[in-house]
């Protein structure tokens, strides 16, 4: 998920800032990363929700890409009335790198995760034999 968060960025900023060509590949690249990034989350949801909880986890998940979701066109709108439309873009890429610092937090929690059930012998929080 971060080098995916993390190659979306550029693409976002150049969507701001340039016109023609350029501006449909750099949004054929933003399409490609952001898209790609889907099946990560859904498998990440998968290896680290509750086994119970993994449906509610799933619902979370949903409620905020289409729910909250759905509010980023007015949000978008409001910026791009207000400072312009490559300030859209501009606070894409910020916000996308929210989602990198939260994936970098992810992977070390999982890396801490992993050093601890290797050490202590569990593993998915059973004692192995």
């Amino acid at each position: 998920l971060l080098p995916l968060a993390l190659l979306v960025v550029p693409f976002l900023l150049l969507m701001g800032t340039v016109q023609g060509g350029w501006l449909v590949v750099s949004a054929a690249a933003f399409a490609f990363f952001n898209f790609m990034a889907q099946p990560v989350y859904t498998t990440l949801i998968s290896d680290y929700a509750p086994p119970r909880q993994q449906g509610s986890v799933f619902g979370l998940s949903f409620l905020a890409a289409f729910g909250l979701g759905s509010s980023a066109a007015s949000i978008a709108g409001y910026i791009a009335e207000r400072w312009g439309t490559s300030w859209v873009f501009t606070i894409m890429g910020v916000v996308e790198l929210l989602v990198a610092a939260l994936a970098f937090y992810l992977f070390l929690l999982a890396r801490g995760r992993w050093r601890s059930e290797t050490r202590t012998g569990e593993v998915g929080g059973e004692r192995s034999a």
